[in-house]
């Protein structure tokens, strides 16, 4: 028999009990309540029991030893790879939506955003985007005193250089810094920057996160303030470097590659980048 569906119910709020588990096998049979159980040094499946005379019976379960192991190994896998469902964070967005909790709807946002990323190296769907963009609409009421949209608009602070920002931000300000640039025949170069081990592979996910935190604050404080940086996956970077030429932006890299390993001596992993000038004119404008 071939397991041909599985469905994952999360428990909240509890220290044993994590999750109900429900598995079809050939679309034909299916077994649920399955509970996924927090044992002291690993999690563990229950099979779906009743109580009868104060005694606790299975009311399903596999006489084959194979058969249960791999119950077991998809319906483990399934708990850990569920967080992995964009479909579930859309649900969840549009919960807080209409609930009126639009914080709680943007805090979830950038929680999925960060999960895809670094784990699968994807960015959002269309559909989780649109419900972000959907949320910031709705987030300010209407305001007629311009001083107070201008006061709104400024940084909470002076923050020194490059602007980090959501690979959908990234995207549309790129189209407004390549307008721009096209106006005055100017140029604009897109760098793209990976994290891999000596053996050009993606390094360890634990090791990876940790580079990637300390790399994007050293790009941002090599980087001007018109820059701009964005996560594009879970081991890259990509940047926006407007004026600036192709030998410019090489330059520019490799003093971000110094600058890393100026202040991360004991690092191991290395880093390739491709870099594409943008040549603009008036024409590409129209």
């Amino acid at each position: 028999m071939n397991i041909s569906e599985i469905r994952v119910m999360k428990v909240e709020n509890h220290s044993i009990l994590k999750a109900y588990v429900n598995i079809t096998f050939n679309h034909a049979l299916s077994i649920k309540g399955m509970r996924i159980i927090q044992g002291k040094e690993r999690m563990y499946v229950s099979m779906p029991s009743v109580c009868i005379n104060g005694k606790y019976i299975n009311k399903a379960f596999p006489i084959n030893q194979e058969v249960r192991e791999e119950m077991e190994r998809y319906a483990l896998d399934a708990i850990r790879i569920e967080s992995f469902d964009e479909k579930i964070h859309c649900y969840l967005v549009k919960s807080f939506m209409k609930q009126g909790n639009n914080t709680a709807a943007i805090a979830h946002y950038n929680k999925a955003t960060k999960i895809l990323l670094a784990n699968l190296g994807v960015q959002p769907s269309a559909e989780l985007r649109n419900l972000y963009l959907e949320v910031l609409k709705t987030q300010k009421s209407l305001e007629t005193n311009l001083d107070i949209i201008i006061e709104d608009l400024k940084e909470a602070e002076f923050q020194k250089g490059a602007f980090v920002c959501d690979y959908g931000i990234f995207k549309e300000t790129y189209k407004i810094v390549t307008r721009q640039a096209a106006r005055s025949n100017r140029s604009v170069s897109i760098v793209l920057i990976t994290v891999c081990d000596s053996h050009g592979e993606l390094p360890d996910l634990n090791v990876l996160d940790k580079v990637m935190e300390k790399l994007v604050i050293v790009i941002r404080d090599d980087l001007r303030r018109g820059d701009v940086v964005s996560k594009y996956s879970g081991a890259q970077f990509v940047i926006m470097l407007p004026d600036a030429k192709y030998k410019d932006a090489e330059k520019i890299t490799e003093r971000i590659i110094r600058s890393f390993y100026k202040n991360n001596r004991k690092s191991i992993l290395q880093f390739k980048y491709k870099i594409n000038e943008i040549k603009l004119d008036s024409k590409s404008d129209k």
